[in-house]
């Protein structure tokens, strides 16, 4: 437990807001077209509140606030009196490069504060750890991707790299190489690396700057892992600021998922096995490079028993897999056409059917030969422990000591892998109130999976990270359904904590459309996706592209994007399709650079994505964003609930609706249309919640032959009202 002191009694309030935001204050002298907003004042002043008493705090500000000064400010202030970082988590790297190149430079220069120091710091695997290239530069590298990535590294700190990953651009087949050359290293310290390293590692020298910074940022994954690993991870704080908050749950779910594949196994072997890369095969040359012949042949032996230790695992876990195939094969029969991923979960049903017998024997051979494994890495390791300990050379040394901390390192995580297995096939059934199981086929790779998540993580929120710190802040414009916080409060175990809505400076009703198509078929209907096409095609032309369409799965709009794509070819309009895996922030880049353009996305463009001005004046929300049912997680949650659609499903696509309708206004001089072709908004009782969480707008239905003349005419009305 690392909560500090309570706060002293005498300690000022640190409120600069009245004359910080004010309409003649410092931002105004700066910034030409300031405008005072209320709601930034207010929120400033309810924070640094937060941040002097102690308290938990809830604030939902709209889109426009201009949040992130608001917390900024009294954030510096405290941190600044009281000699200690105030934490920031944001869940997207693009609200990260906010705060850091524009926001905190804003604020630095509005209050002539020139040592206010900031400081982004990430996860260890981002940061190259020096005294592993040191080592494979003494080793050498024995393959053409260990060269090429080699040269690449070299090359950028010769011109002045800062040692992170991003700016380093690594492509996907570089991995393997980075792995053996970035911090993550579960033997490393602060005092070790200091004497070997002199102050060299960009990690422990990043983490250092953050001890000493009054604003640490990080992402919502590293603030879990810092939770997790009992506060070990980032420097001491007391203070915390949550941004985009709507996404802590599935941070912390993420953070606590445990996943392992067949591909997990592989990655594992070629870590240890590979003939160049491999761990085993640079201790084997190194040894022979440097050691007794005596040792270089017990050496040998031991790696052999590990070697062939490994490849038996390997077989009882492709044994294992073809039980599930097998099962998966029976259920369903066309499993191999499948295009999208297939997830089943581990039901108690399932537990108790015959064929799961079958699996708890084979598994139970499969951990026998685990257990002989990690007995010949033990072996392994201890030999390389006492020759290290005879090795008087401080170079050699320190490779072979770099060597056995990765050995260590793959040992545990052989470990893990065995513990997790045994969760899933010998505990499963006792460990449903707690987690959820699944197993997952991914057509794409060819890959099963087996997974576990934790069914609630209200309950370590509230253990481990609220009741740990005095003060935390959450923030996002949507944490509200039907105007009641009550729902997240709930999931993210903060029902005591203090709340506050503030409404948006944008005037909705002059700047924002809603029209609700009202004879669109069922969005599951097989005609949906033609319809929307055919409706949207004359507006999209008439208002040349500039437009959004927003959908909940790649088959929904992979077959609107068929339809639709003939027809904007032919009007010269450029038809941009999310895929997954794709830069989020290059997609959006692109569609504004092409216009005329129709950008298309699944979940991840419903919020975080911001495009101002005339680049976006249609956003089209094919359907309600419900979570599939059927999805194991989702599915177990609601089962929690004594009315699950109502006090979960609806919730929590209420959320995610207002994040869509959000990316079309960002800025007072904006002005659109959202256009709603599901029209269960009008026809279900539930519908009402969706509309109504919206902010004040002016709101239409009709027919879909009306939309193309009512959106024009809305469009090509001269500015506000």
């Amino acid at each position: 437990d690392e909560t500090p002191a309570a706060r002293p009694a005498d300690l000022p309030h640190p409120l600069e807001s009245p004359a910080f935001f004010g309409p003649d204050g410092p931002l105004a002298r700066i910034l030409p077209a300031y405008e005072y907003r209320v709601s930034q004042q207010a929120m400033a002043e309810v924070v640094a509140e937060a941040l002097t008493r102690g308290e938990h705090l809830m604030v939902e500000a709209g889109t426009g606030t201009g949040k992130s000064l608001a917390y900024l400010l009294p954030a510096a202030l405290w941190a600044g009196h009281m000699g200690e970082p105030v934490l920031i988590a944001t869940h997207t790297k693009a609200l990260q490069d906010q705060l850091l190149a524009k926001d905190i430079p804003l604020l630095r220069q509005a209050r002539a504060w020139p040592d206010l120091r900031a400081v982004a710091l990430k996860g260890r695997r981002n940061y190259l750890c020096p005294r592993r290239l040191k080592d494979m530069l003494r080793t050498g590298p024995r393959d053409e991707d260990t060269f090429r990535v080699l040269g690449r590294v070299l090359v950028w700190l010769v011109q002045g790299g800062t040692g992170e990953a991003d700016d380093l651009t690594l492509q996907s087949r570089d991995e393997f190489v980075w792995r053996q050359l970035n911090a993550e290293d579960e033997g490393c310290t602060a005092r070790t690396c200091t004497q070997r390293m002199e102050g060299l590692c960009p990690f422990y020298r990043t983490r250092k700057a953050a001890q000493e910074a009054h604003l640490v940022v990080v992402n919502h994954a590293l603030l879990m892992q810092d939770v997790l690993a009992g506060y070990r991870v980032l420097p001491k704080f007391s203070r915390l600021i949550i941004d985009e908050a709507h996404h802590l749950e599935a941070a912390a779910t993420d953070a606590l998922t445990q996943e392992a594949s067949t591909s997990t196994w592989r990655t594992w072997m070629r870590e240890l096995g590979h003939q160049q890369k491999g761990l085993l095969g640079r201790l084997l040359f190194f040894l022979q490079k440097w050691a007794d012949p005596g040792d270089v042949v017990q050496a040998r032996r031991l790696v052999q028993g590990v070697v062939d230790r490994a490849f038996t695992f390997q077989e009882a876990l492709k044994a294992l897999e073809g039980v599930f195939l097998n099962f998966l094969d029976a259920r369903y029969p066309r499993r191999e056409t499948f295009v999208y991923d297939l997830r089943i979960r581990l039901t108690p049903d399932l537990y108790a059917a015959p064929w799961w017998q079958e699996v708890q024997r084979t598994w139970l051979d499969a951990r026998a030969r685990m257990r002989a494994l990690l007995a010949r890495l033990e072996q392994l390791a201890l030999f390389l422990q006492r020759y290290l300990d005879r090795e008087q050379d401080e170079d050699l040394a320190e490779t072979l000591q770099d060597m056995l901390a990765r050995l260590q390192t793959l040992h545990v995580q052989a470990q893990a892998l065995r513990d997790h297995f045994q969760a899933l096939f010998v505990e499963g059934e006792l460990r449903q109130e707690e987690e959820v199981h699944w197993i997952e086929w991914r057509p794409r790779s060819k890959q099963l999976a087996w997974i576990r998540a934790p069914r609630r993580v209200d309950g370590l929120l509230r253990e481990h990270l609220w009741s740990k710190k005095e003060a935390a802040v959450l923030t996002s414009a949507t944490l509200r359904v039907a105007g009641t916080f009550a729902f997240l409060q709930a999931r993210l175990g903060l029902e005591d904590a203090r709340t506050l809505a503030l409404p948006s400076p944008f005037d909705y009703p002059n700047q924002a459309l809603v029209y609700v198509v009202r004879d669109a078929p069922p969005p599951k209907g097989p005609n949906h996706a033609a319809f929307l096409a055919r409706a949207l095609l004359p507006l999209v032309r008439e208002i040349g592209g500039r437009t959004l369409v927003l959908f909940t799965s790649y088959r929904h709009m992979n077959e609107v994007a068929r339809a639709l794509r003939p027809g904007l070819e032919a009007a010269g309009i450029r038809l941009l399709l999310q895929e997954e895996g794709q830069s989020v922030r290059n997609l959006v880049r692109a569609f504004r650079q092409a216009q005329p353009a129709v950008l298309m996305g699944t979940r991840s463009l419903w919020e975080g994505i911001d495009i101002p001005g005339d680049d976006l004046s249609l956003l089209v929300l094919s359907k309600l964003p419900f979570a599939v049912p059927d999805d194991p997680l989702h599915a177990a949650r609601a089962e929690m609930y004594q009315d699950p659609f109502q006090e979960y499903s609806l919730p929590d696509a209420v959320l995610a609706f207002l994040q869509g309708f959000g990316r079309l206004i960002r800025t007072r001089t904006d002005r659109g249309a959202v256009v709603i072709f599901d029209p269960r908004v009008l026809t279900r009782g539930y519908g009402r919640v969706f509309l109504q969480s919206l902010p004040r707008c002016r709101m239409l239905s009709g027919p879909w032959h009306r939309l193309h003349p009512v959106v024009v005419d809305w469009l090509r009305r001269d500015g506000i009202e």
